[in-house]
């Protein structure tokens, strides 16, 4: 009898572990995607992974103000291809369009949300990277 509570108890403190989704997901090319600070994601068949490592400058014009420059958000990502890793930025400019960049032959397009608002602060648990990776 004792052994079968104490199975119980362990199958009910690790049912919740086992929803959790793990450190990284499993995307395609050209699948669209969103990566909170921290997290990764993998593209098996190019042998992919990336990482949203931080956002480390904010500048965009919030909404609902006038401003002289549109200012960026900056944000660091780790990306291992093959055998090589390498830490890149990032750069979007303000005014909440999509920005692309080109790495090692693959083309990302990313925006980083939330958009700023007018007299609110953007913590950086609730940045998310939105990516969609594909062949140049």
């Amino acid at each position: 009898m004792k052994k079968y509570v104490l199975s119980l108890f362990f199958a009910f403190m690790l049912l919740p572990l086992a929803a959790c989704p793990g450190p990284g997901m499993q995307v395609k090319l050209g699948q669209e995607f969103s990566l909170a600070i921290g997290q990764s994601a993998a593209i098996s068949s190019e042998k992919m992974k990336i990482e949203f490592v931080a956002v480390t400058a904010d500048s965009r014009c919030p909404s609902g103000a006038e401003c002289i420059w549109a200012g960026e958000a900056r944000c660091t990502i780790m990306i291992s291809l093959k055998e090589n890793e390498q830490t890149v930025t990032l750069v979007q400019p303000g005014g909440g369009s999509s920005a692309v960049t080109q790495i090692e032959g693959y083309s990302l397009n990313f925006i980083l949300t939330p958009y700023p608002q007018l007299g609110q602060q953007i913590k950086d648990r609730d940045y998310r990277l939105v990516l969609t990776i594909n062949k140049s």
